[in-house]
């Protein structure tokens, strides 16, 4: 690490490692000011050889057993949950037409199987069945997120499911009345594309005092909780700052927070108001499929970004890196306006999530945390970093040096912000 990054004020005692594995981590454990909340819905398996060689040979059990015997578990969890965050389980409706489709596919293929597999096949959808019964489109556990996912492989073909991000959530309350989504369904309405459900401000409260309504002995972590509410439609570039600030914890997706803290933020750093929006690597004279999230003008050069909500989510040095000592980059996507790789920092993109800003040094092979966006309070202070990230570069790398000047003799003049 050199000594000028070393000293520079806006450095934090946080740091993105590699590891062994070749990927980078960072060890931030994020407390939120609100929570998310979700409705995690858990399906039942999709066939017989699953049923078979996954759950009565390796587990013993189904899944939603597996919930009920345990106060801490590791589930799949949304890209953009974080610790303190609100895991609501619910037994999927549409396991009664799964059930008894699987039913009829075993009656029909009897002569495949063993008398033993047959019978062990059978009395296992028979206790599935049951087990509908009882839960069937019905929340009937929460628990509270203990840590962001992190990847796993999930190599089988026979599995129901394959999300590979994975958190550990831990004290399990299950409840002794489980809620019929007839009981919610006019306060949330459920996703059709996954098994996840964000659930927001009003429509969480609502379900949370039902739940407490009709059950006994809820934890203080359920019964504190608030649930994001994110008030974008008030949001402008005259309070962006102001309001984003403390509600950029609460956006659940990287577009939320694209739209309503980075462009805005990203428009006062840059030397002109113009954000590029994926834009094209050529590396070789061939066009790269890779694209960059952003490119602005600063010091006289183009910069990279990368946003993302949780930088701690996969191997983001592995994706970045293609952003580096590029022939040209098209910042157009009609790829008409094309620009040097020379007229970029060629070694360095910016990493945004909704915590920090951290710089990736590819001839390095390092992230470091830069700033702190808790520090980021007026428009003055994004200038103030802004002076501070070309001096890194610099120290870095002199040959930034002569870009020094920045076009800003005399004031800086802005145009209009615009999409490409």
């Amino acid at each position: 690490m050199s000594q000028g990054v070393q000293d520079n004020k806006y450095r934090n005692k946080y740091r993105i490692e590699k590891t062994e594995s070749n990927e980078y981590i960072d060890n931030r454990r994020i407390k939120p000011e609100y929570c998310h909340a979700f409705i995690n819905n858990i399906s039942f398996p999709k066939s017989l050889e699953e049923i078979k060689d996954f759950y009565i040979k390796e587990c013993g059990q189904y899944d939603i057993e597996d919930l009920l015997d345990s106060e801490v578990t590791t589930w799949t969890a949304p890209r953009w949950a974080m610790r303190g965050d609100i895991c609501l389980f619910m037994h999927a409706k549409k396991t009664r037409i799964i059930i008894s489709g699987l039913k009829t596919e075993l009656i029909k293929n009897k002569s495949k199987y063993s008398d033993v597999d047959f019978q062990l096949l059978y009395e296992w959808l028979e206790r599935g069945k049951e087990l509908y019964k009882k839960f069937g489109g019905k929340i009937f556990a929460v628990a509270q997120v203990l840590d962001g996912p992190e990847e796993q492989s999930n190599d089988s073909e026979i599995l129901h499911w394959n999300s590979r991000l994975y958190a550990d959530m831990g004290n399990i309350w299950h409840l002794q009345e489980p809620i019929d989504i007839s009981e919610f369904r006019k306060y949330v309405t459920l996703s059709s594309r996954g098994a996840i459900t964000p659930v927001y401000g009003r429509e969480y409260d609502n379900l949370k005092h039902l739940i407490i309504e009709n059950n006994q002995g809820a934890p203080e972590y359920f019964v504190s909780s608030v649930a994001s509410d994110v008030e974008s439609s008030k949001i402008n570039r005259y309070n962006w700052l102001r309001v984003s600030y403390k509600l950029r914890h609460s956006f659940i997706y990287e577009k939320q927070f694209r739209t309503y803290y980075v462009d805005y933020f990203l428009s006062v750093l840059g030397d002109i108001r113009t954000i590029y929006s994926e834009c094209r690597c050529v590396k070789q004279g061939v066009t790269d499929t890779s694209r960059m999230d952003n490119v602005i003008r600063f010091y006289r050069r183009y910069l990279p970004v990368e946003v993302k909500l949780n930088l701690s989510i996969g191997s983001i040095a592995s994706q970045v890196t293609k952003y580096c000592n590029d022939d040209a980059v098209y910042l157009d996507a009609h790829e008409k306006r094309e620009v040097s790789g020379e007229r970029f920092y060629y070694n360095h993109v910016l990493l945004i999530d909704v915590d920090n800003i951290f710089l990736y040094d590819d001839r390095a092979g390092m992230i470091d945390q830069i700033c702190n966006l808790d520090d980021i309070c007026t428009e003055e202070d994004i200038k103030l970093f802004g002076e501070k990230l070309f001096e890194i570069l610099s120290n870095k790398y002199p040959e930034y040096e002569g870009n020094r000047l920045r076009d800003r003799e005399g004031g800086v003049k802005r145009t209009r912000k615009k999409r490409l």
